[in-house]
């Protein structure tokens, strides 16, 4: 059995497009790739090693947004993770 078949979907893609971006032909450079993955995963797995064993620091706040620093307890990764504000939900009136 070949390599390919025994990758899963997401090592397939990084696989895939490292080569594109190493020979010129992607735009999509590796941060940015991890980056992706890391949403699609919705922050649940280290960008790097795709381990869960993630260590997240305290959330910091500026006028629209949220970043913490994470660290990944397997592979010792470390990131910024940032938090955009996007809208408001679950509007209560006050009464007059």
């Amino acid at each position: 059995m070949e390599l390919w078949e025994h990758e899963s979907l997401k090592t397939k893609r990084r696989r895939l497009i490292r080569t594109l971006v190493e020979r010129g032909v992607g735009n999509m450079n590796r941060d940015q790739e991890l980056s992706s993955d890391y949403v699609e995963s919705c922050g649940l797995e280290c960008p790097e090693c795709s381990s869960q064993e993630i260590i997240g620091g305290e959330f910091l706040a500026d006028t629209s947004t949220v970043s913490r620093e994470c660290h990944c307890e397997d592979c010792n990764s470390e990131w910024t993770e940032v938090f955009n504000l996007v809208g408001i939900d679950n509007i209560q009136r006050a009464v007059i």
